[in-house]
């Protein structure tokens, strides 16, 4: 929308380790002379250590000095800088990504990637549950404290060198803890207020009732497993709900198969299923119905979209919308590829991955289940010395394909790419990924780039392929295809030009077993996907919470709804909590789509709504108090600017 915003960009560097005496000096006299170059006045910073810190006495010594020689020089702040360069003509305007460098940082350490995103989802989603279940339920003493210092816990570890795997081993056991400390917390959050919740509906009398939490302000079905196997499933209304029994992880006499359903919950709410006659395992007769026989068909077929396996590589060649015709993938398929890389913990001096490129080998594919809910299928591919077990599920109701990646990996100086081909010629295609409030085009020129939750791929016209995934921040496009880089393994913390000491045994990153989750939605044509990107990449990220309860009484429904955002599917609700002061609800809006939206914030836990309107990626803030049921349009700190219409529709 035109929206420009001053910044500035430390100069010569952020490492200010050389700040010492003639260091400093040469530095100063540095930034004087580029400022007198540029005709523009320029910042200095200085202190202790890597990374920025406090000033030392000599520091201070040292510019006193340099300001008693030169005028030009002075003490002064940020906000004293930007308000006299504010009117300064001529200044440089940047569009597009800033400081494309090291992009390693983009994959190195997986695991602590996707610890990251699964700890900013749980927290979101319970901060959304806690606050809106505040006027049925008492929270837990302590539950904002808890989550507030939850909060800090995961962006402590946002320090670049932690989240961009560029630590030491060491310093990772901490890091690991702490994700782990918050995660606990935000779930242990979540499954009392859910139990409490739970507590006070008035179940199905009789059969064990299911109690499903849509964290979304708009109407969601997925499909679920649920841990126990019943003879029957009924929603409120009396109608039978279909399900399949499918295997677990258990090996054993008991919970080695579960109940595979599509549930439907209401915005940012509960639906309550009820299940007959559950049991923990399965009698001799419907065990040996189950025993799947070694499928010799390479098609996967549910619902609109089939699926094809080549059956001498491995590749996943073909997903086709059935009714239409159109195809989504491209000859070469979906298959795991190594490729070797030598480069640093960082890849310093990379803009992309050229080395040798590996496809993995076919070792076996094998149907999983199969039934009135879904198909799922497992494909293992070989590598030098690793796995991958890719396991793909379609649905009957729902319109996309599920992969689950687990991957064994023993690979040194190597790293593992998913690559996902697909029919469009590469001058007709167009690369999108989802970028922190917003998305931006990306080239289509094999670097490597950032993502966050969602790319998208595919032509002009919008026919193309929506990938989601749970974590993997790395990825690139060329040739029509999209390549996800999924990990590394680089030696730890290997800065170049440094080499380890060759009478040492180096130790290799991201050796052991891994998982990553991909959903891929066909966009473009009929029943195949959806156009609100972020809605979908969120409801991947922070799936519905499930509880099994007995039979009691209660004052509250089987079904409610505490909040919803109407109109159009680009509006997103990425966080309702509790105000920094504690004296009132924050609730943060944006849009996704790069379009003006409109919609209608029914906030039913307060018993108001709100018009609003969203300009193209815009991020807005409201504030309600608790004294009264006044919103105001808040700044990202919570000050309020300025108090806006509401109707009360209760």
């Amino acid at each position: 929308d035109g929206t420009k915003v001053m910044t500035f960009r430390i100069p010569p560097n952020y490492n200010n380790a050389s700040d010492w005496g003639e260091g400093l000096k040469a530095k100063i006299d540095g930034l004087r002379d580029q400022a007198e170059k540029e005709s523009i006045p320029l910042m200095g910073f200085y202190g202790v250590g890597n990374h920025g810190g406090g000033p030392t006495k000599e520091n201070l010594c040292t510019l006193d000095t340099l300001i008693d020689e030169d005028d030009s020089i002075g003490y002064s702040s940020v906000g004293r800088y930007f308000s006299q360069i504010i009117t300064a003509e001529g200044l440089p305007i940047v569009e597009g990504d800033l400081q494309f460098h090291a992009i390693g940082c983009y994959s190195a350490y997986s695991m602590i990637k996707r610890l990251n995103n699964s700890a900013e989802h749980l927290l979101m989603r319970t901060e959304k549950m806690i606050s809106v279940l505040s006027a049925i339920v008492e929270p837990e003493k302590g539950s904002y404290k808890i989550m507030k210092e939850s909060w800090k816990k995961v962006l402590v570890n946002q320090f670049h060198d932690s989240l961009g795997g560029c630590s030491i081993p060491e310093a990772y056991d901490k890091v690991i803890q702490s994700y782990g400390w918050a995660m606990e917390s935000a779930d242990t959050l979540a499954s009392l207020s859910l139990q409490k919740l739970a507590s006070t509906v008035r179940t199905f009398q009789s059969g064990t009732t299911l109690l499903v939490w849509n964290p979304h302000p708009w109407k969601v079905t997925e499909c679920i497993d649920i841990n126990t196997v019943p003879t029957s499933i009924v929603n409120e209304t009396g109608d039978d709900v279909v399900f399949e029994i499918v295997p677990t992880n258990s090996i054993g006499n008991e919970y080695t198969h579960a109940a595979r359903v599509c549930v439907q919950a209401p915005p940012l709410g509960y639906a309550a299923y009820q299940l007959n006659d559950t049991q923990s395992r399965l009698a001799s007769e419907q065990l040996r119905s189950l025993q799947y026989v070694r499928t010799t068909t390479n098609v996967i077929e549910a619902g609109t979209f089939s699926c094809e396996i080549d059956q001498e590589t491995g590749a996943i060649v073909s997903l086709r919308n059935v009714i239409n015709g159109k195809e989504y993938l491209g000859p070469k398929g979906i298959r795991p590829y190594v490729v070797d890389d030598d480069s640093d913990t960082w890849s310093h001096a990379l803009c992309s991955y050229r080395g040798k490129r590996t496809p993995m080998q076919l070792k076996s594919f094998q149907m999983v289940s199969s039934g009135p809910v879904s198909t799922e299928y497992e494909v293992t591919y070989q590598g030098e010395h690793s796995l991958v077990v890719l396991r793909l599920k379609l649905y009957q109701q729902l319109d996309y394909l599920d992969l689950s990646t687990r991957v064994l990996w023993h690979e040194h100086q190597k790293l593992l790419q998913l690559v996902i081909d697909t029919p469009f010629g590469d001058e007709e295609i167009n690369w999108k990924t989802e970028i922190p409030y917003g998305a931006i085009a990306r080239p289509k020129n094999g670097n490597e780039y950032p993502v966050q939750r969602w790319s998208w791929i595919g032509r002009k016209d919008g026919v193309g392929l929506l990938v989601i995934n749970d974590g993997v921040y790395s990825a690139s496009a060329e040739e029509g295809a999209l390549r996800l880089t999924l990990l590394r393994s680089p030696i730890f913390a290997h800065h170049e030009p440094a080499h380890p000491r060759p009478d040492l045994y180096p130790r290799y990153m991201e050796q052991g077993e891994h998982q990553f989750l991909f959903r891929l939605i066909p966009q473009g044509g009929e029943r195949s996907g959806t156009n609100d990107f972020g809605r979908a990449a969120l409801q991947f990220n922070q799936r519905q919470q499930v509880l099994l309860e007995s039979i009691h009484g209660g004052e509250l429904p089987l079904s409610s709804s505490y909040c919803e955002l109407e109109g159009d599917a680009s509006l997103i609700i990425s966080t309702i909590k509790r105000s920094e002061a504690d004296d009132g609800w924050v609730i943060r809006v944006f849009e996704s789509s790069g379009q003006e939206a409109r919609g209608i914030l029914h906030l039913r836990w307060l018993g108001i709504s709100k018009k609003i309107v969203q300009k193209p990626f815009a991020l807005q803030t409201y504030f309600v108090s608790d004294t009264s049921k006044s919103i105001l349009e808040c700044n990202l700190l919570e000050h309020p600017s300025r108090e806006i219409g509401v109707y009360d529709v209760y």
